[in-house]
């Protein structure tokens, strides 16, 4: 008869857990259940203190489970969140990169063309000078038309507009 009387309270406080809009009366259901099948010399333990704390126990599990389910739902957000700036910076990494790979050749396009068009104006105006000092003769004066229209279409070739 006693555990008649446990099955049918247990069952009792498991309705109370899942449905808690009416626990009250779910609780005074169970006292009168239970007490119909428990002996009148156990009876004294079901009163109306204990029924409440049932059903204050089963409040708590209640809100104890809706703290928990929201706890989880705030983890897969964050975890969602972080993922969502690691993705953000990865991406961010991997543009930077690839501006640097197709910035960094015409860089190095741009420092050789100046390079070449600077060091070819410099050799020009070396050979120019040398030649000036040694100018006494008519071939010397050839060469120096020469050098004067090679070092035009170095700048014609290499315009400064350009660098």
């Amino acid at each position: 008869m006693l555990e008649g009387a446990s099955l049918v309270c247990t069952l009792t406080i498991s309705v109370v857990v899942l449905n808690p809009i009416s626990l009250i009366e779910l609780g005074h259901k169970a006292r009168q259940d239970c007490g119909h099948l428990l002996s009148n010399d156990s009876s004294q333990f079901l009163h109306d203190g204990v029924i409440e704390v049932v059903v204050l126990l089963a409040l708590l599990v209640l809100v104890l489970s809706v703290l928990v389910v929201l706890a989880l739902v705030v983890l897969v957000f964050v975890v969602l969140a972080l993922a969502l700036v690691v993705l953000v910076f990865v991406v961010f990494v991997l543009l930077t990169l690839l501006v640097l790979l197709v910035s960094l050749p015409l860089l190095l396009a741009f420092v050789l063309l100046t390079t070449l068009r600077r060091g070819g104006m410099i050799l020009q105006e070396f050979k120019m000078k040398r030649i000036r000092n040694n100018s006494r003769s008519s071939k010397n004066k050839i060469l120096i038309v020469q050098m004067r229209v090679q070092a035009k279409s170095i700048k014609i070739a290499f315009p400064k507009e350009h660098f």
